[in-house]
């Protein structure tokens, strides 16, 4: 299934977006999440992990990592820190949040995309100072189930729970990247055939 996932930042928030394909007359499923702090695994929709590394990292929090569920409603849920081995349930963010289906035949094959769009602020991760150009985070974004548990993300290697592993993110401006999306339905685990677009984006005169 097509998803990509988006980011970007400035000082003051990190923002992240999830666009994925859903197949004509399927309508996501929520069995769990259906207000906010339910959101769960059986549910369709996000499950994700956060980890700074940034300047801005209080230094009492330095081995903190954060992770949640966030459904196909915009609901969030397990909201947990992940520190030494430990699953502590008190993590209280307050993320900015919008949801969107579009209409049928905007996708593929009579197909819809679910859109989804993120702000957070800094106290959302307990971050002391803003964001900088140089700062790392470890990300690990999956899509879980719709219809059934496949887990599109990005590649990770290593213990599920742990920031270890996964794809290290750095925050850059005025410089620029190389864009890969997969929109198409025909891809490497459907038949085969690798449908990636890959295009440049440069914000500087240069």
């Amino acid at each position: 299934r097509p998803t990509t996932f988006f980011f970007a930042w400035d000082p003051q928030h990190f923002y992240f977006a999830c666009r994925t394909y859903v197949r004509p007359n399927y309508k996501p499923n929520i069995p769990e999440g259906r207000s906010e702090g339910k959101a769960y695994c059986y549910d369709d929709g996000l499950e994700l992990i956060f980890k700074p590394y940034g300047k801005n990292v209080d230094a009492g929090r330095e081995d903190m990592a954060y992770r949640m569920f966030l459904n196909c409603l915009g609901y969030m849920g397990d909201l947990t820190r992940l520190a030494v081995g430990q699953q502590i349930k008190n993590w209280q963010p307050n993320f900015r949040r919008a949801v969107r289906l579009t209409e049928p035949g905007t996708a593929p094959d009579g197909g819809s995309w679910w859109e989804l769009e993120v702000s957070t602020s800094l106290d959302d991760f307990e971050l002391v100072g803003p964001h900088q150009a140089g700062d790392t985070w470890r990300l690990m974004c999956v899509f879980n189930h719709m219809p059934i548990f496949i887990q599109p993300r990005l590649p990770a290697v290593g213990s599920f729970f742990t920031p270890e592993g996964k794809c290290l993110a750095t925050l850059v401006e005025n410089t620029p990247v190389v864009k890969m999306t997969m929109d198409s339905l025909s891809n490497l685990a459907s038949d085969g055939t690798a449908a990636l677009v890959v295009s440049a984006y440069n914000p500087t005169p240069q």
